[in-house]
């Protein structure tokens, strides 16, 4: 049926013709109201008819009308339709205005493609840059948190340069990223996670998004539902994410604009951490028996009498303060921006340059960002449109943090220490936490964390990244009907790692105590992508008096290659000297890939008397990951949808109060999952050193290649309804969804004969479903006061149907001690916490057994879900209020139903510094433990005194995974500003044209938060095990003002 389609398409792209039966050529200029802007694109109609036409660049139209009393229909996205009487004029020229109605009512679409919302079928939200802005982000994917119903953005607890991960409406695949594809200004930008910061460590580097400049962005569109991105292919079975930058029609109407900005915040960590303060440093209620044990928190309780302390001084016996707030900065960020833009009737242009100077709480961690665009709209001729743009960054990063508890981790130790332990007598001499300004000062019996000022001051990681995309888009309007489009763009990304490595894994930096001479590593790593596509298309062809069409057909391909050089240095020489040729012993590495994808695919919507509009696309993509001498199985997959859109309130008759009715439907197919190269046979490798001066070779890897692999297919059906009630002041947008991924490519295991440990096949299956809701109120709308509402929700449902040959568990994620894992269990939701648990009774009370006279809860090692890694439920809510020249905004975010595994609580209560270790009466007077022994009988037994240590220590309470599974549903106050306009008869004398100063705040804390001591999205982001929070960095509260003129 769709190829049926695609051929009519074509032939009515092609060999269309109308009769006409000419009585007078009316001509003319159509022009915005608002700023005498001409208007390109605008249709001219012949009231009644199919007889039309479409103003060109500079806004004009000529149109031969087919009767004497003709009038002229003027219609335009996001403008008031407007009608004239011809009454025998030749020349007409008008102006159209804004609908306030319909304003927000034009979206982009695949490759671009703008459309009224009326006629789209499929779940779609857009978010403008100005809403994007009110507090900026190094990641500009993170403004985006909360605001789109069904798109769940981790919060990341790795600092500003960190990463973002994204999943649209539930995970797709076990082992793909299942992240979105990213199109910017119509070309693909490649996303790759610069690291692998997790539960064993590592750097998170950032990923492609952070070359991105937030101030350059227009809209961003999210295409949510598979009928919304199948055109788009293989590569878009996770949503798309749809950047629109800014041109300079943003600017002034016609000449010279110049905008400046800036915005300046202060960051400081939450406060969430919160120890006891009580008891100090010691074992089972005495002192330490270990000097040189600075951390556990199970001594007596602290009295101020002079004790001897770790280095050998003595110290009063008390509280010594908060080491958080000694250890952790308020940092300074700045975000500076100029723009120009120049517009005449030929054309506009734009070029803007913003400087980003920002730092982490961890002072040390710094960011460095220049980034430059420039964008440019020309009329070559009558016929010929052309686009270009090209935008640069330039990004310099160090001391990104490491993470975790491994060595040269800041984070470990300064959550361990002691309450009695002042963090600044770890500075040493030398003020930067060494013994002789090069090797780490021992601060703990464990050599393994690392002492906080040396991870702080002598991390020496840095990267340097530079980032470069261009794209160009040519247009000719063969007729007022049919017209031929190309584009092509480019993203290259250069990449230079010192002493960290792309994959993020942790290197032991020279003089840390767990390995003194430590590790060095310089990598260089380039990725080159390519896009190019042709359309041959038609917009507002009437077929009918009733049935008009816009449809496309295209090719496209799509290549990419990486490839990355490095060498590895192990053992330094002479300290100080921090390169790779002074280690002791060297080794290179060198990785390279390429792949690419050709395709062809076409879209056709057909409008019924403008109130049903059905539209179908297909799509068949060739992948050079599938195709190999001799494979049986096909290389290609092809795939479409179907959707349609009613809109009711212009078919029936509605009550009063529903000012607009549309229900809408769809059906999407699409692959997924062939994305790896040389997955088909195996590679080959020089390893190591070599042997003797000659190197050695290798197979790559672990897995045995299937040269049987096809794409998973994903299949979505998706229904909805859009009202808008009480004369446009209400509007509510709900869908329903649900999607099933087939065939999805697993590992399977293999014989041990074969030397290999697993080979992969296309075995797994997933299921979501889910709700979305989209509300907006305009609950006040007069001259000096207004107020818009907003509220978002979104539930999706998720479960594993079939995983690998054994239907058994895939592992995601570890969490600390191994007590706790994430993976994906058969009939079970996707990315589950299991571990040990509490051996309890038929009542749910804790079984506990006597151990040394004292009872201890019992454990059982069997795996038991525990609870859910992401949230199934999230919502937003938006307030924005308007008082004369003053706007407030506030936004909140919520997340509901999921949970999270805590190494910080976990080690904690190792320690003895969590409040639960503290009995409400002291651990002097002790507590009854609540629950039963193992003959059923109920606890009387009180434990004091170093029993508490006991009850905590014996059996690893601390480390049961139940024990440190929370509950993390939250609402956080995500955004607040309060912004002022300069009334303009201020500035009507002075060449400022507007001016704005903003207060501006940022994750400012919580109305709900369940977790203790973290926050409770600080877990990491890397591969499908969120859920595990292994000691994060802390995520900070900012606050700060922005600036912006315009001239």
């Amino acid at each position: 049926m769709i190829i049926k389609l695609l051929r009519g398409l074509v032939i009515l792209c092609v060999f269309s013709v109308q009769s006409m039966y000419a009585q007078d050529t009316v001509s003319g200029t159509i022009t915005d109201a608002s700023d005498n802007m001409t208007l390109t694109g605008v249709n001219v109609t012949e009231k009644g008819t199919s007889n039309g036409a479409i103003t060109n660049f500079d806004g004009s139209y000529s149109i031969t009308t087919m009767s004497e009393n003709a009038t002229l229909q003027f219609s335009y996205l996001g403008y008031t339709t407007k009608e004239i009487a011809v009454n025998g004029q030749s020349n007409i020229n008008t102006t159209l205005e804004e609908s306030a109605e319909s304003l927000d009512e034009v979206v982009v679409t695949a490759f671009g493609f703008e459309k009224k919302t009326k006629s789209v079928g499929y779940s779609i939200t857009q978010v403008k840059g100005d809403e994007l802005n009110r507090v900026k982000t190094a990641n500009p994917i993170q403004a985006l948190r909360g605001k789109v119903a069904g798109v769940n953005i981790s919060n990341g607890a790795t600092g500003i340069k960190g990463s973002a991960r994204v999943v649209i409406r539930g995970n797709s695949s076990f082992n793909g990223n299942n992240q979105p594809l990213y199109i910017i200004d119509g070309i693909s930008l490649q996303n790759q996670q610069l690291g692998s910061a997790g539960e064993w460590g590592g750097v998170d580097a950032g990923d492609g998004l952070t070359a991105v400049n937030p101030d350059d962005i227009k809209s961003i569109s999210v295409l949510k539902g598979g009928a919304a991105a199948a055109l788009y292919g293989s590569r878009a079975s996770n949503g798309v994410i749809i950047i629109t930058t800014k041109d300079g029609k943003g600017g002034q109407s016609d000449g010279l604009g110049i905008e400046v900005s800036n915005q300046t915040v202060f960051t400081g960590i939450n406060g969430l951490y919160d120890p006891q303060t009580t008891y100090g440093n010691g074992i089972a209620g005495g002192p330490t028996t270990n000097q040189a044990d600075t951390f556990n928190s199970w001594g007596p309780r602290m009295d101020g009498a002079p004790r001897t302390t770790w280095d050998g001084s003595q110290q009063p016996y008390e509280y010594a303060g908060d080491n958080f707030k000694r250890f952790y900065d308020t940092s300074v960020n700045t975000v500076n921006s100029v723009a120009v833009t120049s517009n005449s009737d030929k054309g506009s242009t734009r070029f803007s340059t913003t400087f980003t100077d920002g730092k982490d709480v961890v002072e040390t961690s710094k960011l460095k960002r220049l980034a430059f665009s420039l964008s440019n709209s020309q009329k070559l001729s009558e016929k010929l449109t052309l686009n270009t743009s090209i935008k640069f960054s330039d990004q310099d990063e160090t001391a990104n943090p490491v993470v975790a508890t491994a060595p040269m981790s800041p984070n470990g130790t300064i959550r361990y220490l002691a309450p009695n332990i002042n963090v600044n007598d770890f500075l040493g001499e030398y003020g930067n936490g060494t013994s002789n300004g090069y090797n780490e000062l021992i601060a703990s019996d464990n050599f393994f964390n690392t002492n906080p000022w040396f991870a702080k001051y002598n991390n020496i990681t840095s990267a340097k990244k530079e980032r470069l995309l261009g794209a160009v888009n040519l247009k000719y309007d063969i007729s007022d009907k049919l017209y031929l489009k190309g584009q092509a763009g480019f993203d290259k990304a250069t990449n230079h790692f010192n002493n960290t490595t792309i994959g993020g894994a942790p290197l032991f930096q020279p003089g840390v105590a767990y390995n003194a001479g430590g590790q060095l590593f310089e990598q260089t790593q380039v990725i080159d992508q390519y896009d190019a596509d042709v359309f041959l298309g038609t917009d507002f062809l009437q077929i009918t008096d009733k049935i008009s069409m816009n449809g496309f057909v295209g090719a496209g391909t799509f290549s990419s290659k990486g490839e990355s050089v490095g060498v590895f240095g192990d053992q330094t020489v002479i300290q100080g000297l921090y390169t790779v040729l002074n280690t002791a012993s060297q080794a290179g590495l060198y990785g390279y890939q390429a792949r690419k994808i050709n395709s062809v695919y076409g879209s056709a919507e057909f409008s019924f008397a403008d109130n049903i509009y059905l539209t179908a696309t297909a799509r068949n993509d060739w992948f050079s990951t599938l195709s190999a001498e001799g494979k049986s199985t096909p290389n290609n997959d092809l795939y479409g949808s179907a959707s349609i859109s009613v809109i009711l309130s212009d078919m029936v008759e509605l009550p009063e109060a529903i000012s607009f009715a549309k229900i809408r439907g769809g059906y999407s197919q699409v692959a997924g999952g062939a994305n790896d190269p040389y997955g088909l046979s195996l590679t080959y490798g020089l390893v190591g050193q070599g042997h003797l001066g000659n190197p050695l070779g290798a197979i790559n890897g672990g897995t045995i290649p299937n040269a049987f692999i096809t794409p998973f297919e994903k299949n979505e059906t998706e229904f909805g309804v859009d009202l808008k009630l009480f004369d446009n002041k209400l509007s509510v947008d709900l869908a329903y969804y649900s999607n099933q991924t087939l065939r999805d490519i697993v590992n399977a295991t293999a014989s041990n004969a074969s030397g290999f440990n697993s080979t992969t096949i296309n075995l797994g299956e997933i299921q979501n479903k889910g709700v979305e809701l989209l509300v907006n109120w305009k609950a006040i709308d007069k001259e000096d006061l207004g107020l818009d509402l907003t509220l978002n929700y979104a539930n999706n449902q998720s479960e594993v149907v079939r995983t690998d040959e054994n239907n058994g568990t895939i592992q995601a994620g570890v969490a600390a001690l191994f007590q706790s894992n994430i993976g994906h269990m058969p009939g079970q939701p996707f990315g589950v916490i299991y571990g040990s648990s509490y051996v309890r009774d038929d009542q749910g009370r804790v079984v506990h057994q006597i151990m040394n006279g004292i009872p201890v809860p019992k454990s059982e090692a069997v795996n038991k879900v525990l609870g859910l890694g992401v949230a199934p439920t999230q919502m937003g809510f938006g307030a924005n209020l308007r008082y004369k020249n003053f706007v407030f905004n506030a936004f909140l975010e919520g997340k509901f139903g999921g949970s999270i595994v805590s190494a910080t609580n976990q080690s904690m209560k190792q320690y003895g510094l969590h409040q639960a270790t503290v009995p409400s009466g002291g651990r002097e007077n002790g507590f009854v433990p609540n629950g039963v022994l193992e003959d059923g009988s109920v606890i009387t037994q009180n434990i004091s005194g170093g029993d508490v240590y006991r009850y905590w220590t014996m059996n690893s309470k601390f480390a049961i995974g139940e024990e440190n599974v929370y509950k993390n549903d939250f609402i956080r106050i995500s955004q607040l500003s309060l912004a002022y306009q300069i009334p303009n008869d201020l500035l009507k004398d002075m060449f400022i044209k507007s001016a704005n100063v903003s207060l501006v705040g940022n994750n400012l804390g919580f109305l709900l938060n369940n977790v203790p001591n973290i926050d409770p999205e600080a877990y990491y982001n890397t591969r499908n095990g969120q859920g595990v929070e292994a000691i994060s960095m802390p995520i900070g509260e900012s606050f700060g003002l922005s600036v912006n003129l315009k001239f």
